[in-house]
């Protein structure tokens, strides 16, 4: 998650089109996870509705239809045997399942228009093969793009109109950088000059010099996740570098870390001012914290309330809890602060005041789908559809 808080992580939840297109590969970008040999470690998954959730693999004909596959989905982002479900409901102190059933719901609206308008066809039997792959595939693996990038098969041929990339047939892409709705335009082969990536050829992504290029080694300059080989780009690096994903909570105290989430529960990594930071014990309820907008920067479900004039440290005071009151996500329990209440995601047409509360946006007081051409300045209005990953991860991208 880097130096995400709660309230960037909602946001994070909301990235429009470009994830919508991606979650259908069961990837979600959030759910961060760690290796296959931590499943049975110590980073302590709660028994709650989560943890008891099974995975198995879709029979045939039991995926008819889009509906079919979004509700099989969550499942597979919350899978109990993945640190990333320990992780997901540690960051958002919400449920899981929960949480995932509501986007899913707000992308199916999405998908389902482009459906509607026929831009779009549903293959079933790659929507099940897909199932299938994420099933088998275990925490951190890279699954193939080839396992789900079938779902959907663009109809739009070249120099049509489009608002998704995954409308344009073949290996087209959607250029919508100049005005939405878009047109579908033949992808970019290695070495063409580039903005974004999603105008580069499947297996190639936009690299920092501009040019289509191929996956990255560890350790080259990166400036996004989808142009490195191992799909993480460490932007804490000056520049950004290409590098392996780090496994979150399974660091012990005491032991050197170098990323956020890294330690145990009720540890923390405190990079801030330290040369060589090593996992330590989060401060508790009334304790000296640091500032970092981070939920291990204190235990025991509070957060580190600034107190001094260098804005670097603070005092550990409790979570403001469901209906309270707040100035900022952080100090919401539910990671949400909603016209100065703390609140909870709302499902399409539940209440919202501003877009924080909905995986959509938020339209005269109700949560509503992302409009096909969203308004100029929302994160996503010129993003175009990157085909460009050479996979899909449920490590951290």
């Amino acid at each position: 998650m880097g130096n995400e808080g709660a309230g960037h992580a909602g946001r994070l939840l909301r990235l429009g089109k470009t994830f919508a297109w991606i979650a259908l590969a069961g990837t979600a970008g959030l759910a961060c996870g760690g290796s296959a040999e931590d499943d049975a470690g110590g980073s302590g998954s709660d028994s709650d509705a989560t943890s008891s959730t099974t995975i198995s693999t879709a029979s045939p004909g039991s995926i008819t239809s889009l509906d079919d596959l979004l509700r099989e989905l969550p499942a597979h982002a919350c899978r109990s045997e993945c640190n990333e479900a320990a992780s997901f409901e540690f960051l958002f102190d919400a449920e899981c399942l929960e949480i995932y059933t509501l986007l899913y719901e707000s992308l199916g609206v999405s998908m389902q228009r482009s459906l509607d308008a026929g831009t779009v066809s549903f293959d079933a039997t790659a929507a099940e093969g897909c199932l299938d792959a994420l099933a088998a595939s275990a925490c951190g693996e890279v699954v193939s793009a080839s396992a789900c990038n079938g779902v959907l098969v663009g109809q739009v041929p070249i120099a049509g109109s489009c608002t998704e990339s995954e409308q344009c047939a073949g290996s087209a892409y959607c250029d919508s950088t100049l005005a939405c709705p878009g047109t579908c335009t033949a992808s970019l082969g290695e070495g063409a000059a580039c903005l974004e990536g999603g105008e580069c050829a499947t297996g190639l992504a936009c690299s920092v010099d501009g040019v289509c290029s191929g996956p990255k080694p560890t350790g080259e300059l990166c400036n996004s996740s989808t142009e490195c080989e191992t799909l993480y780009c460490d932007q804490q690096d000056e520049g950004g570098r290409c590098r392996e994903a780090p496994r979150l909570f399974v660091k012990a105290l005491g032991e050197p870390c170098e990323f956020p989430y890294e330690c145990e529960r009720e540890l923390y990594c405190p990079l801030d001012g330290v040369t060589e930071a090593r996992c330590a014990a989060s401060p508790r309820l009334g304790e000296a914290c640091q500032i970092s907008g981070l939920k291990t920067a204190c235990a025991d479900g509070s957060y580190c309330s600034s107190e001094s004039d260098d804005g670097r440290t603070g005092i550990c005071v409790a979570e403001v809890a469901l209906g309270g009151s707040c100035t900022d996500p952080m100090q919401c329990a539910t990671g949400i602060c909603d016209g100065g209440a703390c609140e909870k995601y709302s499902p399409i047409g539940g209440p919202c005041t501003s877009d924080e509360r909905c995986f959509g946006v938020c339209q005269d007081g109700v949560c509503a789908p992302q409009p096909a051409c969203p308004e100029p300045g929302y994160p996503w209005a010129r993003s175009s559809i990157s085909r460009s990953a050479p996979g899909a991860t449920r490590g951290q991208r």
